[in-house]
């Protein structure tokens, strides 16, 4: 019963937190802008005794480059933490990729969650994104809640180049070269208000004091994301997710190397997914010709349990649909199976700049080769 009633607090924080409304003056609404207001207080005084030397920053020989937002949840960091360690590496670079471990045990102590070469862990130990990273096998992938420990062991065992930092805006103990802060252009600042009542961790004005650039996620082409950004006097980018397939698994046959997005034309599929925008994956699934039948939602970061898989083959069944369609993160959350009862087809996402692809390459260069 208490899990019950913590579930419904929460989903009344987010759904408070979501929208814009004016709060009544008994309500949890009014509790949380109080909580909000002493939020904000103690953030900014974090901040400032970081400024004045205070609060230690640790210094690493390699360079740094940090990718981080001011809105809780999800804006395209893991796609664009992975464009550039694949982008680094692919120009001789020794990259590491830092990340906090979210969803998983090992992060607690901290470990190699893969060496670029080989995956150590799985979701339950690194978390779906870390494994997701390191089974790419392109970079070292290292899961730390404490970044510092974790830049330790990235210098001990791997000497790189440059230690990208996953989510880490406001993590201020490692001294960065490069602060890159991304931005969901359907919804820069949420509602406008700190946590609780919100989801800002930190006010715009901290993007104007501490980011180096900008990026915007999930922009439309031709349509400003945010006006007061285009003030900043710094470099901004506009960038959209796009979808491809990153495995086609036909049923009883070897998983079909490098598919295409035009097999899945005209078929129909049920579909299950659990991160921060199902509504919008399910847009995408649809938009490659996909007549969905059947889609299942859970909230991020969610571990699916045996019932659940039944249920999704029961319904997989009883709509006769000819191909299950999930996530890469998901695929890698359910321990990367491969035995299922019709075709399952495993989309990923990747960073596509709308403008201005050359100058971001020139300015992250700049940074590490130098």
């Amino acid at each position: 019963m208490l899990n019950a009633w913590l579930d419904k607090l929460e989903q009344r924080i987010i759904d408070i937190s979501g929208r814009e409304h004016r709060a009544g003056f008994f309500s949890l609404e009014s509790l949380l802008i109080l909580i909000s207001l002493a939020y904000q207080m103690v953030t900014t005084l974090r901040v400032r005794l970081y400024d004045l030397g205070i609060l230690k920053r640790h210094r690493f020989p390699c360079r740094v480059i940090s990718f981080g937002n001011i809105v809780a949840g999800g804006s395209g960091k893991t796609p664009m933490v992975m464009y550039a360690a694949s982008l680094l590496s692919s120009m001789g670079f020794g990259v590491v990729v830092i990340t906090r471990g979210y969803g998983g045990t090992a992060g607690k102590n901290g470990a190699v969650a893969g060496d670029g070469t080989h995956c150590f862990l799985g979701p339950d130990d690194a978390g779906d994104e870390p494994c997701m990273m390191a089974c790419r096998k392109q970079y070292p992938v290292i899961v730390d809640r404490d970044r510092v420990r974790g830049a330790r062991r990235a210098m001990e065992k791997f000497s790189p180049h440059v230690i990208l930092l996953d989510d880490a805006f406001q993590h201020l103990r490692i001294h960065r070269d490069l602060n890159i802060v991304l931005m969901d252009a359907t919804a820069p600042l949420g509602n406008g208000k700190a946590l609780p009542a919100g989801r800002l961790r930190e006010s715009f004005h901290a993007v104007e004091k501490r980011a180096d650039l900008v990026m915007y996620t999930r922009c439309l082409r031709g349509k400003l994301p945010l006006e007061g950004s285009w003030s900043l006097r710094k470099p901004v980018f506009m960038t959209q997710h796009v979808p491809f397939l990153y495995r086609l698994i036909q049923q009883g046959q070897v998983p079909i190397k490098k598919p295409s997005l035009a097999t899945l034309n005209g078929r129909t599929a049920v579909v299950f997914s659990a991160i921060s925008d199902n509504g919008g994956f399910c847009r995408s699934v649809e938009q490659c010709g996909v007549r969905v039948l059947d889609h299942l939602c859970f909230r991020d970061h969610h571990r699916y349990d045996a019932r659940e898989i039944r249920g999704l083959l029961h319904r997989l069944s009883a709509l006769k649909a000819s191909l299950i369609i999930t996530t890469e993160k998901d695929y890698a959350r359910l321990g990367f199976p491969e035995n299922w009862p019709v075709d399952l087809a495993v989309m990923g996402v990747k960073i596509e700049f709308i403008e201005g692809e050359d100058r971001f390459k020139s300015l992250l260069l700049s940074c590490v080769d130098r």
